[in-house]
């Protein structure tokens, strides 16, 4: 699909926009489970904070993306596309964990200040996960 090259140059706010003036904000709303208000916050990047973990999950499952997709296209990771990458990791466990989802919350807040603190709770969550499951670790994210 065209729009799938598009939007990899395409932060969220625009891809949203693009969505919002192909369908409306009626149909982006019902399509994403997202509030009109959320999603004018977002596509007029109103937001103080990023968006929370429960939108971009809605947002991803209605254009069929991953959440690693959607989280870089939130906070510009410049994750490359491989599935070893750090945002593909933190969507494995939540998916996995659902209730880890807050956590990664509040650490996104701190993720520009503290990215190693980031990188940090995913090695140890995934050692943990590890341990309790016996799933084999992918290897380290790469050092920035």
């Amino acid at each position: 699909m065209v729009l799938d090259r598009i939007v990899t140059t395409m932060d969220l706010a625009d891809f949203l926009e693009v969505e919002r003036k192909r369908i409306g904000y009626r149909d982006l709303e019902e399509k994403t489970g997202v509030s009109r208000g959320s999603l004018e916050h977002i596509i007029k990047r109103k937001n103080k904070d990023l968006p929370t973990l429960e939108t971009l999950q809605s947002i991803a499952k209605a254009f069929d993306k991953d959440l690693w997709e959607v989280l870089d296209m939130t906070v510009d990771l410049q994750l490359p596309k491989a599935p070893t990458e750090l945002g593909q990791r933190i969507a494995a466990i939540v998916g996995r964990h659902p209730r880890l989802a807050g956590i990664f919350r509040r650490l996104q807040a701190l993720e520009h200040q503290r990215p190693d603190l980031v990188t940090g709770m995913i090695i140890t969550i995934e050692v943990l996960d590890r341990q309790r499951t016996r799933r084999p670790l992918p290897p380290n994210p790469p050092k920035e």
